[in-house]
């Protein structure tokens, strides 16, 4: 149950009679007071809690902006992987190239000997 002001005021002149005015006036800051401190100490709490729970967001996603950076970390400098992958790209032209020419003497020394052969269908 909700009491105003008005009624605190009143009930206070009913039964102490014929007050002064400044008696009334005195009645209604000291509950005036009472009202405001009880606001600010509910609005001092609200924004606590606030603050507590933004602080909680912001520490949630800078751990997830760390974990994302950690995981993409190898990648990020990019011209290093560039040089690997130039380098890896060498190696394997440089290892066709060395098959190629093996595979050229081999063919050749196969022709070579399928000729020498008295088998042969080939002339």
């Amino acid at each position: 149950m909700r009491i105003s002001i008005d009624q605190i005021l009143s009930r206070a002149v009913l039964q102490a009679g014929a007050l002064q005015t400044w008696q009334c006036v005195s009645l209604g800051l000291g509950a005036l007071t009472i009202a405001s401190t009880c606001l600010l100490v509910y609005l001092a709490i609200r924004l606590s809690s606030a603050k507590s729970l933004r602080r909680t967001e912001a520490d949630r996603f800078t751990s997830r902006i760390e974990n994302i950076v950690a995981r993409l970390k190898p990648i990020t400098d990019l011209d290093s992987e560039i040089e690997r992958l130039d380098g890896e790209i060498k190696r394997r032209e440089s290892e066709i190239e060395s098959l190629r020419s093996s595979y050229l003497d081999r063919r050749a020394v196969y022709d070579q000997l399928v000729q020498q052969a008295p088998f042969s269908t080939r002339n």
